[in-house]
């Protein structure tokens, strides 16, 4: 019961990511369409490590630093690098993968997919691809969400591409510096 009501609570926070503390790193209300003639494209990666033995996730955005991540799925409990706090172990994140674009109305996105992967000592540890249909907004942009359930003590990529019939319109990457080192 303990681990249906945690994996309960952790889909409920994907859902009502907002009500988790989590929010916009840029309103949509004010995000702009793409530049460059590209329709749609990738305006940031933000990341959060979920913190298991609570049941949230942390508030700092782990993708806009390069702090060597020590020690997270042991729970290295306190504040790291650049103010980064740890809650508890760790052995998951999300990341939000910011999308802009011409809006997200239906048939608007027809043939645009973003794919999401993650990779740790050169495998893949988890993979999402999803058409950009499957989302509807009237505003400019939308943030897709993609849970890496794995941590560990290595280096994760984490890199999304946006594709239109299957060519490669936009990509991004970031790299999460876990290790387990002192």
């Amino acid at each position: 019961m303990y681990l249906y009501t945690r994996i309960k609570t952790l889909s409920m926070c994907l859902v009502f990511a907002a009500t988790c503390g989590l929010a916009y790193a840029e309103s949509p209300d004010t995000a702009v369409k793409p530049e460059n003639n590209k329709k749609y494209s990738i305006n940031k990666m933000r990341a959060y490590l979920y913190f298991q033995e609570e049941g949230v996730f942390g508030n700092d955005d782990i993708a806009s630093t390069d702090t060597i991540l020590r020690n997270v799925v042991i729970s290295n409990s306190g504040v790291v690098g650049d103010n980064i706090k740890y809650y508890g172990p760790s052995a998951n994140f999300i990341v939000f993968i910011d999308v802009l674009g011409d809006g997200f109305v239906t048939g608007n996105a027809s043939g645009y997919q973003i794919s999401i992967q993650a990779t740790s000592d050169g495998k893949v540890i988890n993979y999402l691809s999803v058409d950009l249909t499957n989302y509807f907004s009237e505003k400019h942009q939308i943030s897709i969400p993609f849970i890496v359930y794995k941590t560990g003590c290595a280096p994760i990529i984490v890199k999304a591409i946006i594709k239109h019939n299957n060519t490669i319109i936009d990509e991004n990457k970031n790299v999460y510096n876990f290790s387990c080192r002192e």
